[in-house]
């Protein structure tokens, strides 16, 4: 039974079963038969139920199978919108991101060529600046190489010879202690070892002792012959610079003579020219071994036969010091020394009007708190410089004339020996 029944079709049913039933069941009593009916009509109406069951089943079904399609529909179509809008919003930021990297490569290329242009100037200005440091490098090296190389040379000489002689010294009495121990340690059991050390030590320091009041004595000796000479030698040196006082005396009025006849041959010449003349042929005399203060930065000292000249510098940033050979004819600047600011001092000579090469030499390993002094020593054609006492630069020159006028700054102080 495929729909639902009627109220008039159950009857119709119910009828037809009970009279089947009564023609079957004709031997069946009265209550039997009503009973048979009443079960008969039970089962009409639960199989009525089910298939209303069935029927409301079905619909229920077939309603959430429609609303399921539509969901699915619904569902459908707003995934459809999701992914047109996600394309779309795809496209539109790749389009972004594709201008956006075309326009950073553009500043790219942009600012790497700026910087490839800054890079090459700065690497050509680099260059120019570097040959030119190098050229003026390469001539000052050539320049002052042959000098450096002879006074490193005469200096790395007495340094070795210095070292060799302290060597020898060291080893010889390192030998002489070591022989001792050793004796000593010889001849003396195990048990007195300590006691062998100890007056070991003690007569180390006894004999040091000694020996520190024998070299004191003798050095007291020495200095004491030494000062003894140093005065005979002043006297002599006194009695000496008389004689060379009496001797400059007459060279100076046999000066002032060739001056006279001088001027009288140049009578003609005026002014600046008359100075000029005149200037080159007067020198001042200076007493050696007696300090002395410049009172004249022109002022031009007789300094012939000198073998050291110390010079206590006044203004340590402006200073001049000049060794010069002056004769009737020529001047020649045989070493000019000249600050140059800071702890840098210029050295070179001028001959025959002509300057030498140029040296720059730095002092900044030398404390100068307490001031300058230079100490100049003069050995036939070497000028040897110290500075404080530390030795500075050995000057060797090309000609074997000896400096005889000494210029400097004023209120610089000068002993001449």
């Amino acid at each position: 039974m495929s729909g639902k029944l009627s109220s008039a079709e159950r009857k119709q049913l119910r009828k037809k079963q009970l009279r089947e039933r009564r023609n079957n069941k004709n031997d069946k009593t009265k209550e039997q038969i009503e009973q048979d009916a009443i079960n008969i009509l039970n089962e009409i109406n639960d199989v009525a139920k089910k298939l209303e069951e069935k029927e409301q089943a079905k619909k229920k079904t077939e309603k959430q199978l429609k609303k399921a399609e539509e969901e699915k529909i619904r569902k459908a179509e707003e995934e459809n919108v999701v992914a047109r809008k996600e394309v779309e919003e795809k496209a539109r930021r790749e389009v972004e991101v594709k201008a956006a990297e075309e326009q950073r490569l553009a500043r790219v290329v942009e600012r790497k060529a700026i910087e490839e242009e800054q890079r090459l100037k700065r690497v050509t200005e680099e260059k120019e600046r570097k040959e030119v440091e190098e050229k003026a490098r390469r001539e000052v090296e050539v320049k002052a190489a042959e000098e450096q190389r002879l006074a490193r040379v005469a200096e790395r000489k007495v340094i070795e010879e210095e070292q060799r002689l302290k060597r020898v010294t060291e080893e010889k009495a390192r030998e002489e202690v070591e022989e001792k121990a050793r004796r000593e340690v010889e001849v003396k059991a195990a048990e007195k070892q300590r006691l062998a050390r100890v007056a070991e030590r003690k007569a180390i320091e006894e004999e040091q002792r000694l020996k520190i009041v024998t070299e004191e004595k003798a050095r007291k000796e020495v200095e004491e012959k030494a000062r003894k000479e140093s005065e005979a030698k002043k006297v002599a040196k006194a009695v000496e610079e008389q004689r060379l006082a009496r001797v400059a005396e007459e060279q100076k009025r046999v000066r002032r003579q060739k001056i006279i006849k001088k001027l009288q041959k140049e009578s003609k010449a005026v002014g600046q020219k008359l100075i000029s003349i005149t200037k080159n042929l007067l020198v001042k005399d200076i007493q050696f071994g007696k300090e002395i203060v410049n009172d004249n930065k022109n002022t031009r000292m007789n300094i012939t036969n000198c073998k050291n000249i110390k010079v206590q510098i006044k203004n340590l940033q402006n200073y001049r010091i000049s060794l010069i050979e002056q004769t009737e004819n020529s001047v020649n600047d045989l070493l000019h020394l000249c600050s140059k600011g800071g702890k840098l001092v210029k050295c070179n000579s001028c001959t025959n009007g002509v300057w030498g090469s140029e040296e720059v030499i730095s002092y900044a390993h030398i404390n100068t708190s307490q001031g300058i002094t230079y100490d100049i020593e003069v050995n036939n054609n070497v000028f040897t410089i110290k500075l404080n006492g530390v030795f500075l630069r050995r000057v060797i020159k090309k000609t074997t004339a000896l400096p005889n006028i000494f210029l400097s700054k004023m209120d610089d102080k000068i002993i001449v020996n």
